[in-house]
């Protein structure tokens, strides 16, 4: 009998060089991989102008969405390259769920405010979802991280994506 080969995609999270990620991201797109580097827009005040810039939500983080077969290919030929990122303690490389991946790109396409990835565990509150805005429909977890309330969307094993939102934007999930 023979093993069948598991050829369904899965998001793999990638660990980069330092300062290396949109390099990663091209070589991956030049050997035709799906892939997503989460930067958000921001508007930051020097001294004399405001300027806008794109800022990394993960540093030295990049999702690829491929099988288990051909995630080696780019460990091969790209240098910046590092690894996956793997469950806590073993070898087994953390995929993320399709559901929970398109949450996360939803968000940080969404968010104006600063995120933040929060790898400490805390205890669980009520789960909500956001009735208005552009993140309307989204169902997240409300949860309090150092003082504040905040929107959790959970990564898995990756950790979990917090920002904060106004009250008024969120309705408890019954």
């Amino acid at each position: 009998m023979m093993v069948s080969e598991d050829k369904s995609l899965h998001w793999f999270v990638l660990n980069v060089k330092p300062f290396m990620e949109k390099k990663a991201a091209a070589g991956l797109e030049s050997m035709g991989f799906e892939y997503y580097l989460p930067v958000q827009r921001t508007r930051r005040r020097w001294s004399d102008r405001y300027k806008v810039t794109d800022k990394l939500v993960i540093p030295r983080l990049l999702f690829i969405r491929t099988t288990h077969r051909d995630r080696l290919l780019p460990l091969k030929t790209l240098t910046y390259l590092r690894g996956y990122v793997t469950k806590r303690g073993t070898s087994v490389p953390i995929i993320i769920p399709d559901k929970q991946m398109s949450d996360f790109i939803f968000a940080v396409t969404n968010i104006d405010g600063d995120m933040s990835l929060n790898t400490s565990s805390f205890k669980k509150g009520d789960y909500v979802v956001i009735v208005s805005g552009p993140l309307r429909g989204l169902k997240c977890q409300l949860v309090e991280v150092h003082g504040k309330k905040v929107i959790a969307v959970d990564m898995s094993e990756l950790g979990i994506l917090t920002f904060e939102i106004e009250k008024s934007l969120i309705e408890i999930v019954k």
